[in-house]
């Protein structure tokens, strides 16, 4: 990844996960350049016959998002009337041989193959609760469409017959009534493929295209990342310390000089280790290393120093930043052939017990309820029920 320094400062907003990350560091706002997860050609690329529900309109999805990234996309209509031409079954199978032959004579680099696993919406009638103006709470029943998309996309080098990619997506989607935007308008802009079909009764839930297509604004963004560099905006707290050089790390953070930044990092664990100081400079030192890595990056690196951060002083803001480290080196992998080492596991921080029911907010029950029910560990009426159930105890 290539970063930028914008500004500094607490005035750009930030993705929640390294926005508060300790107290008493300075905050820095960068744009994080991430380059493509795998490495294909796609120049020119062709789609074949899509399979599953919703399959011709998420590929459709796909095809747009492609063609507005600079992808010539060869005519499926065209890609069929060939293979049928020069008699290739074409399937997910394709040896080299073969692909190179259909490369040859489509003049693609690529080509993608879908498969949609399940494609559905559901009507529920969800509480919201608001504050009036009193100050008082206030419990709403609203009604809500809800939708659920699982799909493989597999993308096959067209030279070597290589499958380059096939990432997995699991894409959940929810708009309530009354809602005025959606993921399709906030990433990608595409409109909706699916046509809503009246039944000529008049229905309080939000139509089903609308849930459709912010799934497949979610389905497409991951296939992009996957095959096309992108950006993202984000504000990281790092340690401007004198104490153990911490600020040296800093100061060439800021000159964006990364590699610079990692290096002055790591002299700064040494000159910790060295001076015997407190746990406090350490963790902080380590997690400076751990954010430099990250950057860079290295998330195996990254979490080895975040872990040793956590051993010196744990803390809840440690734990979250190897969570988004996990979950960035998952992301990665997610869409690369072959087996591949996981970064190491970290012990849980001594300092943050597990939460106990009584003591759990509202925010954590509702998470680890939608972690059951995206497991499917409980059935939809449950979930609706003990979702409720949480929001009534407000």
């Amino acid at each position: 990844m290539r970063i930028r320094a914008l500004i500094f400062g607490a005035l750009v907003l930030a993705l929640p996960a390294f926005g508060q990350l300790f107290r008493g560091g300075d905050q820095i706002a960068l744009t994080i350049e991430h380059p493509a997860t795998v490495k294909t050609p796609i120049d020119h690329i062709a789609f074949t016959q899509p399979q599953g529900p919703c399959a011709e309109a998420f590929s459709d999805a796909l095809v747009d998002d492609f063609s507005t990234s600079g992808t010539i996309v060869i005519d499926r209509a065209h890609l069929k009337s060939i293979v049928a031409e020069h008699k290739i079954n074409v399937s997910g199978l394709v040896d080299s041989k073969t692909a190179a032959r259909i490369g040859r004579l489509i003049g693609a680099g690529s080509l993608v193959f879908i498969k949609v696993h399940e494609c559905k919406t559901y009507h529920t009638q969800e509480v919201r609760t608001d504050l009036d103006i009193k100050g008082d709470v206030q419990k709403e029943k609203v009604p809500t469409t809800r939708g659920l998309f699982r799909a493989s996309v597999q993308i096959v080098n067209m030279t070597t017959g290589v499958t380059t990619a096939a990432p997995m997506i699991d894409a959940k989607a929810i708009v309530h009534a009354g809602d005025k935007s959606s993921m399709k308008e906030k990433v990608l802009g595409f409109a909706g493929r699916i046509r809503h079909q009246a039944t000529g009764v008049e229905s309080p839930y939000p139509p089903d295209e609308d849930v459709h297509s912010e799934l497949f604004a979610k389905a497409v963004l991951r296939v992009h990342r996957t095959l096309f560099s992108w950006r993202e905006q984000k504000k990281i707290t790092f340690y401007n310390d004198r104490e153990c050089g911490l600020n040296n790390a800093y100061t060439l953070l800021q000159t964006s000089d990364y590699d610079g930044a990692t290096r002055a990092a790591r002299s700064s664990v040494e000159t910790c280790q060295s001076t015997s100081a407190k746990p406090a400079a350490r963790a902080r030192a380590h997690y400076n290393l751990g954010m430099s890595l990250y950057l860079s990056g290295d998330y195996s690196g990254a979490m080895k120093s975040l872990a040793e951060a956590s051993r010196q002083e744990p803390s809840k803001a440690i734990s979250e930043a190897m969570a988004e480290t996990n979950r960035a080196w998952s992301d990665t992998q997610a869409e690369q052939i072959g087996k591949k080492s996981p970064p190491p596991r970290a012990p849980t921080p001594a300092a943050e017990p597990a939460k106990t029911p009584a003591t759990q907010t509202t925010e954590d029950r509702l998470r680890a309820l939608e972690d059951l029910h995206r497991k499917k560990l409980i059935t939809d009426d449950e979930y609706e029920k003990k979702r409720r159930a949480i929001l009534e105890s407000m």
